[in-house]
C-alpha cells in the first residue's frame, strides 16, 4: 500500500529518463525543490509531489 504511494530517486530517474544525481539536485534545490521526505539517508517522494513538481516546471514556476 505505502510502497505504491512513494518513489525513490532511482525510480524517478528511471521514469523521467534522467540521472539519479539530477533528481537529488531537484530535492536539494532551495528555490524550486522537489518535495520529499528524508528517512535517515534515504529519500522518499510521494507520487503527487512528483506530479506537482512536473506541472510547476511546465508552468515555469
Amino acid at each position: 500500500m505505502a510502497e505504491d504511494r512513494f518513489l525513490t530517486p532511482d525510480e524517478i530517474a528511471e521514469i523521467l529518463k534522467v540521472k539519479t544525481v539530477t533528481v537529488r539536485s531537484w530535492l536539494n534545490n532551495e528555490e524550486h525543490p522537489l518535495k520529499g521526505a528524508k528517512m535517515g539517508k534515504l529519500w522518499r517522494i510521494e507520487k503527487e509531489d512528483l506530479e506537482r513538481y512536473i506541472e510547476n516546471q511546465k508552468e515555469g514556476k
